[in-house]
Formats: structure tokens, C-alpha cells, sequence
């Protein structure tokens, strides 16, 4: 059976600590990389949804093609509430904000009723 020098045993200990650095830099390397390539499919979905957006909105007549670019798909619940998922995530906050959406157009519906023209 072999002992285990302190020499020998500082020099694992350094290495290990090595390791460890190298570990964290890496790591921190690739969470770069990560951001980056991110930001990158972002600025490429974003500028594909505006283009797309400006095309669609000078359509007289809506086109198969961009509603399919557009919409992944339409669900409809048992109590009939259509809920819209769009192929762009930045669309996609319409159906998370709907209802906030339909309540700020009931208030101001409301709010014109009550209205008195002079």
C-alpha cells in the first residue's frame, strides 16, 4: 500500500483547485455564447414578425399564407373561448393579456356611454 505524501497530496490539491478555475471560466464562456446566440434568434424572429406584421396590414384581403406564418394553431374551450397561439412568441402575449385587454375596452366603452355631448 503506498502513502500518501503531503507533496503529493499539495499537488493534487493544486490541480483540483486548477480544475476548478478552469470549470468556472468555461462556464462563464459559454453563458456568453448563449446570450449571444440568443439575442441573435431573437433580432432574426423579431425582424421576420415585422416584416410580416407591415405585409400583412397592407393586405385588402388576408392571405392563407400569413395566417399560417402567423398562427400555430386555434383552440376553442368547451365554454367557447377561442385561445390563439401565434408562431412568435411576442404574439403570443396577446392570449396572456387578454383579459386585461377586454377590460380596459369595457371601461372605456362605459366610460364614452356616459359621455355627454355638448
Amino acid at each position: 500500500m503506498k502513502k500518501i505524501t503531503l507533496e503529493y497530496l499539495g499537488k493534487f490539491v493544486f490541480e483540483r483547485a486548477n480544475l476548478i478555475k478552469q470549470k468556472e471560466e468555461i462556464e462563464q464562456k459559454l453563458m456568453v455564447i448563449e446570450d449571444k446566440t440568443n439575442n441573435k434568434k431573437t433580432t432574426k424572429e423579431e425582424k421576420e414578425l415585422d416584416g410580416l406584421i407591415e405585409n400583412f396590414l397592407k393586405l385588402e384581403e388576408i392571405d392563407k399564407i400569413y395566417l399560417y406564418r402567423l398562427i400555430n394553431k386555434i383552440e376553442i374551450d368547451k365554454d367557447k373561448n377561442v385561445y390563439i397561439y401565434f408562431n412568435f412568441s411576442k404574439l403570443n402575449s396577446i392570449n396572456e393579456n387578454l383579459n386585461e385587454f377586454i377590460k380596459i375596452e369595457e371601461i372605456i366603452n362605459e366610460k364614452g356611454k356616459n359621455l355627454k355631448v355638448v
